[in-house]
């Protein structure tokens, strides 16, 4: 049995490859999904499994592997190396599989019998929690820290001590200066250079600045250009304040250069709709971009639930409810989420997804769209 525990802890979720659980399915409902906060809730997974159970034909293949997984999802549990906010166990007694991971923030309890693993709260999780830096500055010294998976997982300090101003006049005034300024641009060196290194080596996007406004300019003037794009916040802040005000305002700033970006990737989805660009603005429209690897990133609200159908005989899926398989004619079809296969298919295609609060415009299209590649 394929039994795998992910022992990193926390921030083991923002690893996960979703393409290789995209890549998992069966033509049958053999994979039970869990997601469980906190992991010892196990009144409420029993109860669920119960009232799941029931809905199953008895003696059916069906029960049979929704039991079998069950079993496995249980013993993975039992087996948990660390306590964690929440857990996602995917199982399938069919392929002898078991996979888990500790989460790092609450999510909604969800058990489901599906043809492949439950993918669209991990990836909402991906989505919403990136990597990112964020440096406190003054002129003493520069506290970088690393935020993965809604947690700091780094800590460093570079030394400044970056002595103030003086008003004396004449050449000892001039020559002071210039060692002060350059001791400043060497400090900045310093900072921008691992802000980089960081940067890259975490796969981070988003770059938050805090503090005094001669440090964070010089920092900006000596950072790369590539690395200066990703800086989406620069403000001011009083560093005399705790560790938990440091974050919570770095996080706050992160947050409205999320909610700016998915404002930005809405108005280019619209840009290209109105010149019958590349864009997609109907769910029908969407799904089959993303089938035939055409679509680059896709918007979708939050909480956005769409239906569809999708075939035993051919394994296609139809962007809405049918009686039967437009594409071999089957009857042999079920209702499917729309949104998970979008997810599944975006992860297979390498394309984007954007969970998103509600706009109005993107609310009017169906609360889904997407950005074209071709």
């Amino acid at each position: 049995m394929s039994l795998h525990h992910d022992s990193r802890g926390d921030d083991a979720f923002q690893d996960l490859d979703l393409r290789e659980l995209a890549e998992l399915e069966s033509t049958e409902r053999a994979f039970v999904s869990c997601y469980l906060c906190p992991p010892d809730r196990t009144g409420w997974l029993d109860a669920r499994a119960q009232r799941l159970s029931g809905l199953l034909e008895d003696g059916s293949e069906e029960l049979e592997h929704f039991e079998a997984g069950m079993e496995m999802i249980r013993r993975w549990l039992e087996d948990l190396p660390q306590r964690s906010e929440a857990v996602c166990v995917f199982a399938c007694y069919a392929l002898d599989f078991v996979q888990g991971t500790a989460l790092p923030v609450a999510v909604p309890q969800r058990l489901r019998l599906g043809t492949a693993p439950f993918l669209r709260p991990l990836a909402e999780l991906q989505d919403e929690h990136e990597n990112f830096v964020f440096a406190a500055v003054d002129n003493d010294s520069a506290r970088i820290r690393l935020v993965s998976s809604a947690l700091i997982r780094a800590r460093e300090r570079i030394r400044g001590d970056i002595k103030n101003h003086v008003k004396k006049g004449g050449w000892s005034q001039k020559r002071y200066q210039r060692r002060r300024t350059n001791a400043l641009q060497e400090y900045a060196g310093e900072v921008a250079e691992r802000l980089g290194e960081i940067s890259e080596e975490a796969d981070c996007g988003r770059i938050v600045l805090l503090g005094s406004e001669e440090v964070r300019t010089a920092i900006l003037q000596a950072l790369h250009e590539t690395v200066r794009e990703k800086v989406v916040a620069d403000e001011p802040f009083d560093l005399e304040r705790s560790e938990d005000e440091l974050l919570a305002e770095a996080y706050q700033l992160y947050f409205e250069a999320e909610r700016e970006d998915e404002r930005t990737l809405w108005d280019q989805i619209k840009e290209e709709a109105f010149s019958e660009g590349l864009a997609a603005t109907d769910a029908e429209d969407v799904w089959f971009a993303l089938a035939n690897g055409r679509a680059d990133v896709v918007a979708v609200e939050r909480d956005l639930e769409l239906p569809a159908s999708r075939c035993r005989a051919c394994e296609n899926v139809t962007p809405y409810e049918v009686d039967r398989c437009r594409f071999c004619g089957s009857e042999d079809v079920f209702t499917a989420s729309l949104v998970e296969a979008c997810v599944r298919q975006a992860e297979l295609t390498s394309a984007g997804i954007d969970f998103m609060d509600p706009l109005p415009g993107l609310t009017k299209v169906g609360g889904i769209a997407a950005l074209l590649r071709y």
